[in-house]
């Protein structure tokens, strides 16, 4: 996640998620798949004690469903097709300081995705934890 304060403890961010490992969609045969989110947010992040920052986030993107398959392609030398939607995201984090601008954030997001016909919901879920630097004052 790559994320600018603004003014105080408000800011923009952007992130790019993808899935490490395919997922088999349901079916005969299962088909692989994985799901890549794109988003921008606004960001507002309090301080909550002396090394702890709690981050809340919230704005859009697209999410991009790549289902792959041998007879599947564009005409670039792809192995996958692609299925594209709007999406709207909200998160929200906890992030620690435990040595001097390294930080641990663990954190979850829901994403809302417009118009998903290919599975039996309209949102999707990540929990997960970052590690990383702040640069600057934090």
């Amino acid at each position: 996640m790559v994320e600018t304060r603004a003014r105080g403890y408000f800011g923009i961010g952007a992130e790019v998620y993808w899935k490490a490992t395919q997922s088999n969609y349901p079916g005969i045969p299962p088909t692989p798949f994985r799901p890549l989110f794109l988003d921008f947010n606004g960001v507002y992040a309090p301080k909550l004690a002396s090394h702890t920052w709690l981050e809340l986030s919230a704005g859009i993107g697209a999410v991009d469903t790549r289902i792959y398959c041998s007879q599947c392609g564009n005409g670039y030398n792809t192995n996958y097709d692609s299925d594209k939607h709007f999406m709207g995201d909200l998160g929200a984090g906890i992030k620690f300081y435990p040595i001097g601008n390294f930080f641990v954030r663990p954190e979850a997001k829901i994403y809302l995705v417009t118009n998903n016909q290919l599975f039996s919901s309209s949102y999707a879920t990540r929990v997960g934890a970052s590690i990383g630097y702040t640069f600057g004052k934090h």
